[in-house]
C-alpha cells in the first residue's frame, strides 16, 4: 500500500545551504494578519503578545506555537520559504523547525529518489526557482499550454494544489484533447480530496484515447480504491493486465485491493505475480511481507522484508514495517534498532516515533515512549493517533486523568471517528466513571453500529453498571456481527455466572475454551465458577491455567484457595501461595492470602510479617482487618483495636464489597450480631450478582470460626450467611 509514496528526510536543526534571506514584504504581513483574523476570535490578545515582543523585525516569532502554525498554513509556498529563510538567522531556531515542518507536510515530491532524501529542502528551493522561471516564460508566451502544465506540476509538488488546478484547467482550455491534462486534473482533484471528481477525469481520458492504454486503467483502478469501489477497481486492473501482461504494477495494486478486502490468499497470489515480473522492485517484496504479517506468518514476513531491505536499504518504510514485526516476535532490541533506523532515514515522519514508542511501552520503558510521542506531537499536532498514543503512555505512568485529556484532544480533531470515543470510554471505565464511559461508547456505537468491538465494550461497561441483560444483548450482537470470539463467550459466561445461571455460564466458558484452548484466562474463569459451586474439576482448570501462564500469580492464589477451602490441604496451599509471592513479590494480595494460610497453621508471627508487607504495599481494609485479627490472637489488644478502627474507616472509602463486609465481620467478632447481620444483608443486596464474592465471604467466616471457636456470635453470623448464600448458589449439575 506504500508504493509510489515518497517520504523525504527531515532533520531538525540542520545547517542547510540556503540562499540569502529576503525581507518580509508589507503584503506578506497583511496576509498573515488576515489569516489570524480568520482563525483567532480575540485578535486583541495577539496584539498584546506582539507589543511585549523585543523583536520588531519579524513579529511572527512572538506568536504562540498554535498561532504560528495557523499563520503559516495561510501562506503561499513562496511566502513560507521566505519566512523559513528569515527565521534561519534568528536565535529562536525552533521556529525554523516549525516552518519547515509545515512545508514538509504540504509538499508531495514526485519520483524523488530515496538516496537523496537528505537534500529535500534544497530540492524544494530549486522547485521554487523553477516556478519563477516558468512564470517568466508565461510572460513571454501566455498561450503556451506546456508552461501552464509545468507550473501546475511544480505547484502540486509544493502542495499548492488549488493553484495547480487553475493551471491545469488552462491547459484543457487551450488543448481540449490533451489526455495527460485530464489525468493531471484528476490527480490534482485527488490531492484536494475530491476522489469522485478524480475518477471522472481519468474516465474522460480513457474515452478520449483511441487506443486502449493500460496505464489509464491502472490509474482508475487505484483511484476507485479511494472510494471503496473495489469490484470496479479490480475490473480496471484486470483490463490493464490484459493489455500489458508483463507489467508488475497492476498485479501489485490488485494485491492492495484484495488486502483491503481481507482476501489475503488472493492478495498473495497477485503479489507473487508482481514479483515474478519484477523481482527487483522493493515494494513488491514489502507488500508480500505485509500480507504475511497480517496472516501472522512471521517467518515468511521477515524473509520478504529482508529481501525488500536488500533492494532498498535506505527506504525508511521497510524498517517502519519490519520493526513492528520484530515486536510481534518479541525481539524488542531488533525492533528498536529497525525503528531507530527508520527515524534516522525519515525523522519527520511521526509514524516512526509512534511505532517505536509502542515497542518501548512493551519493554516497560514508558519514559522513552513518552519522549517519542512528544516528538511525534511536535511533528504533527493535528494527528489524533499521537494524542491517543501519548494518552496510553500517560495512563501506563499512572496519569489516568491526563490520558483522558489526550483522548479528548483526539476526539476534537476527529469528532466522527468511533475509535477515539471507544478508547476514551475504556479509559473512563478504568477510573470507574461508568456514566461517562457509557456516553462515549454509545456515541461510538452510533457512529459505527456494525463495529463488533464497540458492542463488546458497551457490554462490559453495562456489566460494570450491573445492567446484565442489556450487556448480554450487546455481547450476542457482537457475535452476530463478528463471529464467535473466545473473549465474547468468556464475558457472556461471567455475566451468566453473576446472574446465577450456572449451566449457561458453564457452556459459555467451555465454548470460549474450545475457541481458544491456549488461553489461561478462559480456564481460570471456568475454575472460578467451579470453585464457587464446589465442583470436583476446580483444581484441574486452575492447574491448566498455570501450565499456560505460569507467571500469573492469580492462578496460584485461586488454586491455593481451592486446596484450603475445599480440601483442607494446608501444605499444598502453602506451596501455591508461596509461588504466588515468588511470581509477584510487589503485589499486596499474595502476602494477604499467604497470611490466611499461616493463620490456619497457627504460625502467627510469620502471618504478621506477611500482613505488615501487605499493608505497606496497599492500605486496604482487609489487610488491616486480618492484621488486627492476628494481634487479637496474640493478645495485643491495643494494636488490635487500632487496626480494627483503621480498617472500618478505610472501608468507608472503598468501592469494593469490603466497605460492608469488613465492618460486618468486626461487629460479629465483637459480639454485635444484629449490626453484623444487617451489614451482611446490605452486602448481599448490593452484590447479589457477585457469586464469587459471596462464596469467598463464607470461606472467610469459616476460617474465623476455626480461629475463634468459642465465639458463638461469630458462629451464628456465619451460619446465617451460609444459609442466605446457599439460597443464591444452587448446586451445579454437569451433564
Amino acid at each position: 500500500m506504500w508504493k509510489n509514496i515518497y517520504m523525504p528526510y527531515f532533520g531538525y536543526g540542520e545547517d542547510d545551504t540556503t540562499s540569502e534571506s529576503s525581507d518580509q514584504t508589507s503584503d506578506d504581513e497583511s496576509g498573515a494578519e488576515e489569516a489570524l483574523k480568520e482563525f483567532m476570535m480575540d485578535i486583541d490578545q495577539v496584539d498584546e503578545i506582539m507589543e511585549d515582543a523585543e523583536d520588531r523585525e519579524f513579529p511572527f516569532l512572538t506568536l504562540p506555537t498554535e498561532l504560528q502554525i495557523y499563520t503559516i498554513r495561510m501562506f503561499s509556498p513562496m511566502e513560507v520559504c521566505r519566512a523559513a529563510q528569515t527565521c534561519k538567522h534568528i536565535y529562536k531556531l525552533c521556529c525554523d523547525q516549525k516552518l519547515w515542518n509545515i512545508i514538509y507536510n504540504r509538499v508531495h515530491f514526485v519520483n524523488y529518489p530515496f538516496n537523496m532524501a537528505k537534500d529535500w529542502k534544497i530540492y524544494f528551493k530549486e522547485a521554487l526557482g523553477k516556478l519563477d522561471a516558468v512564470e517568466q516564460l508565461l510572460l513571454k508566451e501566455p498561450t503556451n499550454p506546456r508552461h501552464y502544465g509545468d507550473r501546475s506540476l511544480i505547484n502540486s509538488e509544493l502542495g499548492h494544489h488549488k493553484a495547480a488546478l487553475l493551471d491545469i484547467d488552462k491547459v484543457i482550455e487551450l488543448q481540449p484533447s490533451n489526455i495527460d491534462a485530464y489525468v493531471g486534473r484528476g490527480a490534482t482533484l485527488k490531492n484536494l480530496g475530491n476522489h469522485e471528481g478524480a475518477i471522472l477525469e481519468v474516465s474522460k481520458a480513457i474515452q478520449l484515447k483511441k487506443e486502449k492504454d493500460p496505464s489509464l486503467f491502472n490509474i482508475r483502478g487505484r483511484w476507485l480504491r479511494d472510494v471503496q469501489k473495489y469490484t470496479e477497481g479490480l475490473q480496471d486492473l484486470d483490463k490493464a493486465i490484459q493489455l500489458q501482461p508483463d507489467d508488475s504494477d497492476s498485479y501489485y495494486w490488485k494485491a492492495i485491493l484484495y488486502e483491503d478486502l481481507k482476501k489475503f490468499d488472493d492478495a498473495l497470489l497477485c503479489i507473487r505475480q508482481a514479483i515474478d515480473r519484477d523481482p527487483d522492485e522493493p515494494y513488491n517484496h514489502l507488500e508480500e511481507g505485509i500480507l504475511y504479517f497480517s496472516l501472522k506468518n512471521y517467518d515468511s514476513a521477515l524473509q520478504s522484508f529482508n529481501t525488500a531491505a536488500t533492494h532498498a536499504p535506505e527506504n525508511a518504510i521497510i524498517y517502519q514495517w519490519r520493526g513492528p514485526l520484530y515486536r510481534a516476535r518479541k525481539e524488542y532490541a531488533k525492533a528498536i534498532e529497525d525503528l531507530s533506523k527508520a527515524v534516522l532515514l525519515d525523522s519527520s515522519n511521526p509514524k516512526n516515533y509512534i511505532e517505536r514508542s509502542i515497542v518501548y511501552a512493551d519493554m516497560d520503558n514508558h519514559d522513552s515512549a513518552l519522549q517519542d510521542l512528544e516528538i511525534a506531537i511536535g511533528l504533527k499536532p493535528d494527528n489524533p493517533d499521537v494524542w491517543i498514543g501519548r494518552g496510553a503512555t500517560r495512563r501506563c505512568l499512572g496519569d489516568k486523568n491526563g490520558a483522558i485529556e489526550d483522548a479528548t484532544r483526539a476526539i476534537n480533531l476527529t469528532p466522527d471517528d468511533h475509535n477515539t470515543y471507544a478508547i476514551r470510554a475504556r479509559w473512563y471505565r478504568d477510573i470507574e466513571k461508568f456514566d461517562e464511559a457509557l456516553a462515549d461508547i454509545n456515541m461510538a456505537v452510533k457512529l459505527n453500529p456494525q463495529e463488533a468491538n464497540n458492542l463488546y465494550w458497551r457490554g462490559l461497561i453495562l456489566k460494570d453498571k450491573k445492567e446484565y441483560l442489556a450487556a448480554l444483548a450487546d455481547l450476542k450482537k457482537a457475535i452476530d456481527i463478528d463471529g464467535e470470539k473466545s473473549y465474547y463467550w468468556r464475558e457472556i459466561g461471567i455475566i451468566n455466572f453473576q446472574l446465577g445461571l450456572f449451566e449457561e455460564a458453564l457452556r459459555s466458558f467451555t465454548r470460549a475454551i474450545e475457541l481458544q484452548p491456549d488461553s489461561a484466562v478462559n480456564y481460570h474463569f471456568r475454575g472460578v465458577l467451579f470453585y464457587a459451586t464446589k465442583h470436583p474439576n476446580t483444581l484441574d482448570d486452575f492447574t491448566k491455567a498455570i501450565e499456560l501462564d505460569p507467571t500469573n500469580s492469580n492462578h496460584y492464589l485461586w488454586r491455593g484457595g481451592t486446596w484450603l477451602d475445599n480440601y483442607r490441604d494446608l501444605d499444598k496451599t502453602l506451596q501455591d501461595f508461596s509461588k504466588a509471592v515468588e511470581v509477584t513479590p510487589n503485589q499486596s494480595a499474595v502476602y494477604y492470602w499467604r497470611s490466611q494460610l499461616l493463620i490456619e497453621k497457627r504460625e502467627y508471627e510469620a502471618s504478621l510479617d506477611d500482613l505488615h508487607k501487605a499493608v505497606a504495599l496497599e492500605m486496604r481494609s482487609r489487610n488491616l482487618f486480618f492484621r488486627g485479627v492476628v494481634f487479637l490472637l496474640l493478645n495485643r489488644v491495643a494494636e488490635n483495636e487500632a487496626d480494627f478502627t483503621a480498617a472500618v474507616e478505610i472501608a468507608k472509602t472503598e468501592k469494593q464489597c469490603s466497605c460492608k463486609t469488613t465492618p460486618a465481620t468486626i461487629a460479629l467478632l465483637k459480639g454485635n450480631y444484629q449490626n453484623g447481620v444487617q451489614l451482611y444483608r446490605e452486602f448481599l443486596d448490593e452484590w447479589k450478582y457477585d457469586i464469587d464474592k459471596q462464596r469467598v465471604e463464607c470461606c472467610y467466616l469459616q476460617r474465623l470460626s476455626r480461629m475463634f471457636p468459642s465465639n458463638e456470635v461469630l458462629k451464628c453470623g456465619r451460619e446465617w450467611l451460609e444459609v442466605e448464600v446457599n439460597k443464591i448458589i444452587p448446586k451445579l449439575v454437569v451433564s
